[in-house]
């Protein structure tokens, strides 16, 4: 047994100081003994002063309230000289810090691009194998490195500030066409609500299949935090339900174990986001895994429009129907209820 996967069972019976050695030993290059893409994560990105990091602790704070585990990889700037970093973003949380359902690791950039080194999957897989229920990546900040993050976390939330250049930064690094939801942060600073109407006029204008919510915030006074976790929170479950009708074909399904194929459109690895549904609500940790070749039942989705496709056939060879048509060659059949009564699907694979 190497040293790792010691590590690994010592920090699923709650032994931090392992789970820390462990996460050193992943940063050193080691391998990971959890499978890869086993776990799932929220991006935290923004400029540098917006407020990334006291807005996390705020938010790490309501989580812990709930009865969730929280686990924080606070990427830190590091000197060009000697390689360390401040530690700062571990300060700004330092109200949470206090929990047993709360970890937080600092990470120094050490030159990697946007600060993010390829390191971070296999500890967001760790964490999540020892249980972690909610694991967040904070970044340095906006840049176009920056949207390197979307390799690492399924969701992505942008926080910025009321001044006016940090939501063109934004704009220019493309990150803002990547988040999942936008918070402008320091909502009690003048500007803020016109920073926020800015950002909504820019993505009105985009060809976006779906335009993230923004939304004013303010880690000062605690305004707004509460609605921000709850939209985070529902659009895992919204990602989640998407994913498990579009894109899952069931191959097999039994206590504990699901093996699924897709259509070969979708390529995004939905395996950790499965995972962490079903043990969310089961309670028990699943093998999950995908079945090369898209084989497997109808996915929920292809069994409606199916289902919809029969409805419509058996309409049109009803006589009168039919009279109706050959009579009028021209004529659509219509679906009552028009586009409002079709579900529309997310895809949620920015490769699909």
């Amino acid at each position: 047994m190497s040293e790792t996967e010691v590590l690994l069972i010592a920090a699923k019976n709650g032994d931090r100081r392992a789970l820390s050695k462990l996460l050193t030993c992943l940063e050193e290059g080691e391998e990971s003994p959890v499978p890869a893409g086993s776990g799932d994560s929220i991006g935290v990105t923004g400029p540098p002063g917006v407020g990334k990091s006291t807005l996390i602790g705020r938010m790490v704070d309501i989580w812990l309230a709930r009865g969730e585990s929280v686990a924080v990889l606070a990427v830190d700037p590091s000197s060009p000289r000697s390689g360390g970093a401040l530690l700062g973003d571990r300060m700004r949380m330092m109200s949470a810090d206090s929990s047993d359902s709360f970890f937080v690791r600092s990470l120094a950039t050490r030159n990697h691009p946007g600060g993010l080194m390829d390191c971070l999957s296999p500890m967001v897989d760790c964490l999540a194998e020892c249980g972690w229920s909610r694991i967040l990546i904070e970044t340095v900040g906006a840049g176009q490195a920056e949207i390197r993050v979307v390799a690492f976390a399924g969701r992505i939330l942008l926080v910025d500030g009321p001044d006016r250049g940090d939501v063109i930064q934004a704009e220019k690094a493309g990150i803002i066409e990547l988040a999942d939801l936008i918070a402008i942060n320091k909502s009690d600073l003048p500007n803020a609500a016109r920073a926020a109407d800015s950002i909504r006029s820019a993505l009105s204008v985009g060809e976006l299949e779906r335009n993230p919510e923004v939304m004013l915030v303010s880690a000062h006074d605690g305004s707004g935090i509460e609605q921000l976790v709850d939209a985070i929170d529902a659009s895992g479950l919204l990602q989640e339900a998407s994913i498990m009708r579009l894109q899952v074909r069931v191959v097999e399904l039994a206590d504990g174990i699901l093996r699924y194929g897709r259509d070969g459109k979708f390529t995004d690895d939905i395996a950790p986001v499965l995972r962490e549904a079903l043990h969310r609500h089961t309670g028990k940790r699943w093998t999950v895994e995908e079945v090369p070749g898209g084989d497997g039942a109808p996915s929920l989705v292809e069994v409606a429009e199916a289902e919809r496709d029969a409805a419509a056939a058996a309409t049109r060879a009803h006589p009168l129907v039919r009279a109706a048509l050959d009579t009028f060659p021209e004529a659509e059949l219509i679906e009552d209820g028009g586009a409002s009564s079709q579900r529309r699907e997310i895809p949620w694979s920015r490769k699909a």
